[in-house]
């Protein structure tokens, strides 16, 4: 017994399911810890962390194609961050750490980062996933969003 209680859970299945959420992170977060120092790239805990958050991607739809566009976008997330107080030469470090982090952290996970554009195939590869279409990989929110705009583009059309 640990202990552990989530502040804003009030069910005993909600609590035991944030907890196994919480440890199965953790333990993810140690493998790919453990894969970086075996590979020759050591990060402390919270460059690990940061080059997993700027691991992200954003789908753009253009309303006269069906085409997606995705972008990756997270690498610069922190750069702009206190950035009054640094030097171009300390941006610039900061933004190439950034990049590297991100990689490596993907390397250790056995992915690559995608290309800056890219269609749903390449990201797929990086990601070493499929998607049967674009429905599957952008957010169902914004496919939706996507759609009812392309509909209402044909009505206005029409």
């Amino acid at each position: 017994n640990l202990n552990l209680r989530p502040m804003f859970l009030r069910t005993p299945l909600r609590i035991r399911g944030h907890i196994l959420v919480c440890v199965l992170s953790l333990i993810v977060l140690r493998l790919l810890a453990r894969r970086l120092r075996g590979m020759e790239s050591p990060l402390p805990i919270n460059r690990i962390i940061e080059g997993m958050e700027d691991a992200k991607v954003i789908a753009v739809h253009s309303g006269e194609s069906e085409e997606w566009l995705y972008i990756r976008a997270g690498e610069e997330s922190g750069l702009y961050r206190d950035s009054d107080k640094l030097t171009i030469e300390e941006l610039a470090i900061r933004h190439r750490t950034s990049i590297s982090d991100t990689a490596a952290v993907l390397a250790a996970a056995g992915l690559e980062c995608p290309p800056v554009f890219c269609d749903r195939n390449q990201l797929a590869r990086a990601i070493r996933t499929k998607f049967k279409s674009d429905a599957d990989a952008v957010p169902s929110v914004v496919y939706r969003a996507a759609e009812m705009e392309r509909e209402d583009a044909a009505r206005q059309a029409s």
